[in-house]
C-alpha cells in the first residue's frame, strides 16, 4: 500500500513538473534580456550617422537572433560592461577568456575569434622582453586587463586614459612610450588616425586570448542554454568567421 501511494505521488510530482517546464521555457523566450557588447574599435563603435557596428556587435547580434530569446545588445565602454555583468543587469556579452574573466564570469563557448594582446611601442623603443617596459610609461585604458602579471605589476609606470583612442592619441603627441591592449584593435585605431607602421616599434605579444560567449554566474540555464546553442550553429554556418573576414580589423604588424 505504501508504493502505491508513493509511486502516486511520483507520478503526480513529476506529472507538474513536466507541467512547468515548458511555461518556464516559454517565459525565458518571452522576457526581454540585455546582453552586452565591448564599445572598443573595432569591436563595437557607433558610426558618423549613428549606426552601431562592429566585429564582436554584430557577432552578438546573431547569436541574440538565432537564439530566439528577445534580448537587447548594449554597447558598453570596457569598465561598465564588467560592472554591469558583475551587478547582473548584462546576461552575456563576448569576452577574452582573461584570468579576470574566468575568475568573475561563466566562460560558455569560443566563437572561433583569438585577440592577441600586449604592449605596442613608439618608433625607437624596443621591446624584446618583459624587462624593457620598466623603463618607458605605458598608456593603458581603463577596465583593460589581458595579462596578470602586467596587470598586477605596481614597478611599472602606467597612465590610464578612458578608451583606446586616447591610448594612441597619446602615443601619437609624445605623451608615452607605448600603449596596452588587443594589438590589432591598437592598430585600427593608429590607421584611423593617420599613423602607419613606420611610427611603431615592434609590439611585446603578452597573451593571445580566446573569445567567447561569456556569461553571469547566476544567469537563467534556459537562457544560457540558448546562447551557447545559437552561438555553435552560428559557428557550424560559417556565419560567424563570415562575419570576422567582413571587418578589416589588422593593418600589417610592424
Amino acid at each position: 500500500m505504501t508504493n502505491v501511494i508513493q509511486q502516486s505521488l511520483y507520478r503526480f510530482l513529476l506529472g507538474i513538473v513536466l507541467l512547468l517546464a515548458p511555461l518556464a521555457y516559454s517565459e525565458t523566450m518571452e522576457k526581454n534580456y540585455s546582453m552586452g557588447s565591448l564599445e572598443q574599435i573595432p569591436y563595437g563603435f557607433k558610426e558618423p550617422n549613428g549606426k552601431v557596428r562592429g566585429i564582436l556587435f554584430d557577432i552578438m547580434n546573431e547569436i541574440i537572433k538565432q537564439s530566439g530569446l528577445s534580448a537587447t545588445n548594449l554597447l558598453l565602454p570596457p569598465k561598465r560592461l564588467i560592472n554591469e555583468l558583475t551587478r547582473g543587469v548584462v546576461s552575456c556579452s563576448l569576452l577574452a577568456d582573461t584570468h579576470y574573466a574566468q575568475m568573475l564570469f561563466d566562460i560558455i563557448e569560443p566563437i572561433g575569434l583569438k585577440l592577441p594582446a600586449g604592449i605596442l611601442p613608439k618608433k625607437g623603443v624596443q621591446l624584446p622582453n618583459y624587462e624593457g617596459l620598466k623603463n618607458i610609461t605605458i598608456a593603458i585604458p581603463l577596465g583593460i586587463y589581458f595579462d596578470d602579471i602586467f596587470d598586477k605589476d605596481e614597478a611599472l609606470t602606467k597612465v590610464h586614459p578612458p578608451q583606446y583612442l586616447n591610448s594612441i592619441r597619446m602615443l601619437k603627441y609624445g605623451r608615452v612610450d607605448a600603449v596596452a591592449g588587443a594589438i590589432p584593435s591598437l592598430l585600427y585605431i593608429a590607421k584611423n588616425e593617420g599613423m602607419t607602421n613606420r611610427d611603431f616599434g615592434t609590439p611585446l605579444i603578452l597573451s593571445n586570448h580566446e573569445v567567447n560567449l561569456t556569461c553571469r554566474r547566476s544567469v537563467n540555464n534556459n537562457v544560457r542554454e540558448a546562447m551557447q546553442t545559437a552561438t555553435k550553429k552560428l559557428k557550424k554556418s560559417g556565419t560567424i568567421q563570415g562575419i570576422i573576414m567582413q571587418h578589416p580589423t589588422f593593418i600589417s604588424p610592424p
